[in-house]
């Protein structure tokens, strides 16, 4: 079988070919990577920067248009007597998995601002807990000030980032009478691309034909017959590639968006 992902490198030099620009053996070398930053000393990025910044706003843009399987990720949350509020990351001593390569070369896993939880799992107890409004969560506590009522977690809210790295926070109601261990099942986005051998969790190939795209654009043929052609190439490359998912979503439940019941 074809291998499917693709690193930054491969992708960078596969749009300078398109491109008639000469390819790089690393997309470092100027030493302005996705994450560094101008302040404090003038540098001059190198074209081989511009296409690596596209690159990165075509993987937000790709991310953002579906719950793609490779985005979706578990990360345990262990709880403490007394506490109400968690951070939603792996702290190096937590377990974080998820289905695929561990993004960016990073053995700790964390949330952002664009991490969408699905669920929450007590593996303690074997119970899901209910998702509840953040107003409520509050609302809840506040109450509880007054009579302190603490057990096991029945409720869960996502609250504003924050803790390790701004990750999302989880608030829980009633707070935890003892230790337990929280799955948090989520879409969590990767981070800027940087290293030459990072590779996307999301489908590369419609990533790849925005980028080209916005290179396109870039370069001053804004609107373009070139660059419609590609942007019609990459709607429906995503189109294919939410295809393909919905797919694999499917599989079991009978087809499509209907549920035969006694098929599970």
């Amino acid at each position: 079988m074809a291998k499917v992902a693709t690193s930054l490198l491969r992708m960078t030099n596969m749009i300078l070919v398109r491109l008639r620009e000469t390819t790089v053996s690393t997309v470092t070398t100027s030493g302005i990577t996705a994450h560094a930053s101008l302040a404090g000393t003038a540098q001059t990025p190198l074209y081989v920067d511009t296409i690596v910044r596209l690159i990165n706003d075509a993987k937000t843009e790709v991310e953002e248009a579906y719950d793609w399987l490779k985005l979706q990720q578990t990360i345990s949350v262990a709880t403490s007597a007394g506490a109400i509020t968690h951070t939603i990351a792996d702290s190096g001593t937590m377990t974080a998995r998820q289905s695929g390569d561990m993004r960016s070369g990073d053995t700790q896993e964390y949330t952002s601002a664009r991490t969408k939880v699905l669920s929450v799992w007590n593996l303690t107890t074997d119970n899901y807990l209910v998702a509840r409004p953040y107003e409520w969560m509050l609302k809840k506590h506040n109450e509880g000030v007054i009579s302190g009522e603490s057990g096991e977690p029945l409720y869960f809210s996502v609250g504003p980032p924050g803790g390790i790295r701004d990750s999302l926070s989880l608030k829980i109601y009633p707070k935890s009478d003892a230790a337990y261990e929280l799955e948090v099942n989520m879409i969590n986005p990767q981070e800027d691309l940087h290293a030459d051998d990072d590779e996307f969790l999301a489908p590369y190939h419609p990533i790849y034909l925005r980028a080209l795209a916005l290179a396109i654009r870039e370069r001053g043929e804004d609107e373009g017959e070139q660059y419609s052609d590609v942007m019609r190439s990459y709607e429906q490359a995503l189109g294919s590639a939410m295809a393909y998912e919905q797919e694999h979503r499917h599989v079991g439940l009978g087809g499509g968006d209907w549920i035969v019941h006694g098929d599970f």
